[in-house]
Order: structure tokens, then C-alpha cells, then sequence
């Protein structure tokens, strides 16, 4: 098997994942009609003011997702790593100018399927319509979560949170971006960390 073929098998499984019905003829429009890019590590992928005209699966890198806020900060949304989709979702549902940008963290592969190729399998199959709406609906909850987090969760237990369920991340983000995605001062998780460190040693001692 080719490295492209690899490549759309990735995103072929995750479709499969969310849509098991999908048939012969579905996969074969997938596969004619889906691109795969390549971005190095410091490529913007969608920038701000940008309207995004096709969806992306990340089949191997990382990407952050940020924008600024009217300090002209730099706010982390999101970490995309292998698997997930980067996507402005009302951006590229309503076709209209984002106001995020999604930069490569690390060397990029990514698979594309442009909006119009999306809305011409709509009108081909209902699978294609459950896919849509399964996509926004995953990206909704996402928001929704780190909302929910910055809400009612406090620093220690947000950073906590993080280390369950994006450990392998770690290694791969700057400690700046994690502070502004959890909503933290660089001081206090530098605290909160030792911290951690100190009531594990204790506990293996």
C-alpha cells in the first residue's frame, strides 16, 4: 500500500468510526474527491479573516488553534493532533471569514475535503449528511467543554483535567500556549506543577 493510500485509509477508518453504513461507492467519492497536503511546522493552515473552503483531518502532526484578543494577546482554543479535525466550523458551514487561526505546531499531513465537494455528497447520500452533522456536533461539544472547564473548575483542577486526558501532549506544546488555553497565569501553573510534583513524591515515599 502507497503512503497516500495510508494516509486516506486514516481518514476513511475515522469516517467509518463515525458512519459504519458507508458503502463502496461512498468510500470510491471519498477517495476522488479528498486532497492530501503537506505543511511544515510553522505553516498557517487557516489564518483569521480567511473564510476555511475545506474541512481537515489531521492524519500526522499538531496544530493549535488561537486568536487575538483585543489586547492583541495570543488565546490558544485548541490542540488538533492525529485524528481530529481542524476546523473553524461556522467558518466553513456558513462560508464566512473566520476569526481563528490554526498554525502547524509540527510537520503536517493533512486530508482535505472541500465544502463543495461535501455539499455534492449530501445531495448523493444520506451517510454524508450524518457525517456533516456528526462533525459539528463533535466540535460543538468541544467548545462547549472548554467553556464548561474555564467556568467551573479551578486552576489545579483544570490543569488536572488536562494531564488526564492530553498527558502525550505535553511534551509537544509550549508551556505558554498550555497557560492560555487553560486560562492560566505562566506563575501559577508553574506553581500548581510543582506542587503535583511534591504530593506524588510524597505519596511514593
Amino acid at each position: 500500500m502507497s503512503k497516500e493510500n495510508n494516509f486516506k485509509k486514516a481518514f476513511f477508518d475515522s469516517f467509518k468510526g463515525l458512519c459504519p453504513e458507508i458503502n463502496k461507492n461512498e468510500i470510491n467519492f471519498l477517495n476522488q474527491n479528498s486532497q492530501i497536503i503537506q505543511l511544515k511546522k510553522g505553516r498557517v493552515y487557516l489564518d483569521n479573516c480567511k473564510v476555511q473552503k475545506s474541512l481537515g483531518f489531521v492524519v500526522k502532526g499538531l496544530i493549535r488553534g488561537y486568536y487575538l484578543d483585543d489586547r492583541g494577546s495570543d488565546i490558544t482554543i485548541s490542540f488538533i493532533k492525529e485524528n481530529e479535525y481542524v476546523t473553524d466550523y461556522i467558518s466553513f458551514l456558513k462560508q464566512s471569514v473566520s476569526k481563528y487561526c490554526f498554525i502547524c505546531l509540527e510537520d503536517c499531513i493533512i486530508i482535505e475535503l472541500s465544502y463543495d465537494n461535501i455539499q455534492q455528497g449530501y445531495k448523493k447520500s444520506k451517510t454524508f449528511e450524518k457525517y456533516g452533522r456528526l462533525i459539528a456536533e463533535k466540535v460543538l461539544e468541544e467548545r462547549i467543554n472548554r467553556v464548561e472547564k474555564l467556568q467551573f473548575l479551578n486552576a489545579k483542577e483544570r490543569y488536572i483535567d488536562f494531564l488526564n486526558t492530553n498527558f502525550e501532549l505535553l511534551s509537544r506544546i509550549k508551556l505558554s500556549h498550555l497557560c492560555t488555553y487553560l486560562g492560566i497565569e505562566r506563575q501559577s501553573l508553574t506553581r500548581i506543577r510543582k506542587e503535583i510534583i511534591k504530593n506524588d513524591t510524597n505519596v511514593s515515599s
